[in-house]
């Protein structure tokens, strides 16, 4: 997954060369050299046209990879589900033929191609839901494999509250969710998703120039924290210890690094945030978080240790298929591109000399 480097390609009477971002490089060889004292004069034109071709590789544009951020798909197949669920919960059926339409036609033709997705969380809309019959239907896992198998890069996926619930019919609510089963829900996730391959929160690192960006995809979907839940309005996401101990080892790991961290419930004030935000502290390298759940799109500053950090969020899928967002990632800053317009740049945040891992400043 990381660039190819750069190497030179030999063609006939050509010096051919590529930097890191693909752009071809190029000076004259003179094949038929004259003799006698014409040979200092065309080594002399050799040198100039290598010395060009040169700073023609200088002025090409820095190494860069884009990705594209997408959160709450909603994905669904209500065929065998209640009647009540399926009244209750079909306000998002379109999303899943809008959401192959986008990895089968948008994607594969977006120029420059992506290196990968992220996706933060409620991939699908319900893990389960209660069956018409007796049982639940709880297919919608392979449902969504099957569908992002269609994606021509690679997906790499936060798992979301509508990721570990099954839905009921309930008495006043036409559903209500039941987390009970998140930890099968996740081992059915595991199997189904190669990003799980190492558990539902995981790392991965991609090279640009002389940058080294550490993604980190954290598991904060499950709500049923019993009452430090419901004493936040039941919004709040707790990770559990394992998960802060592996966030902590990783983030003293990667302080000469750029951070880009996905998770689906945002990061804010409340309790269970805090301690994320004070593991990742422990990074000065922390650039950006991307973020679902809330289903709007947002640019909003928070504070990580002593430092205002962008949380990104792009919508919801499933409301708009224009709701996601081109990032591209380079070896001096970050852009962030507007939602649903792959061509316009929105901010840029400006990162210090390759090394000391610290966001400098955010741009226009």
């Amino acid at each position: 997954m990381k660039p190819n480097p750069s190497r030179n390609v030999p063609m006939r009477g050509w010096l051919v060369g590529r930097d890191a971002f693909g752009v071809s490089c190029a000076a004259p060889r003179s094949s038929n050299r004259r003799a006698g004292g014409g040979t200092t004069i065309w080594r002399w034109l050799d040198f100039c046209s290598l010395f060009l071709g040169l700073a023609l590789c200088s002025l090409a544009e820095s190494p860069a990879i884009d990705f594209i951020h997408v959160s709450d798909t909603h994905l669904m197949d209500l065929r065998g589900v209640h009647p009540r669920l399926v009244e209750a919960r079909k306000h998002y059926a379109p999303a899943t033929d809008a959401f192959r339409q986008f990895l089968t036609h948008q994607l594969r033709t977006l120029r420059p191609r992506p290196s990968f997705v992220i996706h933060t969380g409620d991939v699908v809309d319900a893990f389960g839901f209660e069956a018409a019959g007796s049982g639940s239907v709880r297919s919608q896992v392979e449902m969504a494999r099957r569908l992002l198998s269609r994606s021509p890069v690679p997906l790499f996926v936060a798992l979301g509250n509508h990721d570990l619930q099954l839905y009921r019919p309930g008495e006043l609510a036409l559903a209500v969710a039941d987390q009970s089963v998140a930890g099968l829900a996740r081992a059915r996730w595991i199997r189904a998703f190669d990003c799980f391959q190492d558990g539902t929160y995981y790392a991965f690192q991609h090279r640009v120039g002389a940058r080294i960006y550490q993604f980190v995809v954290l598991d904060n979907g499950y709500r049923g924290a019993g009452q430090r839940g419901l004493a936040a309005g039941g919004s709040t996401a707790w990770l559990a210890a394992e998960q802060l101990h592996w966030l902590a080892q990783l983030m003293a790991a990667c302080k000469d690094h750029i951070v880009v961290v996905a998770l689906h419930i945002p990061l804010g004030e409340d309790a269970g945030s805090r301690p994320v935000r004070d593991t990742l502290a422990k990074c000065p390298g922390v650039a950006l978080v991307l973020a679902g759940h809330i289903h709007s799109e947002a640019l909003e500053p928070i504070r990580i240790g002593g430092r205002q950090v962008l949380q990104v969020r792009s919508g919801a899928f499933a409301l708009s298929p224009s709701n996601w967002r081109r990032i591209r990632l380079s070896d001096r800053h970050i852009e962030l591109f507007e939602v649903g317009n792959p061509g316009r740049v929105i901010r840029t945040l400006e990162l210090t000399p390759a090394g000391t891992g610290v966001v400098k400043a955010q741009g226009h």
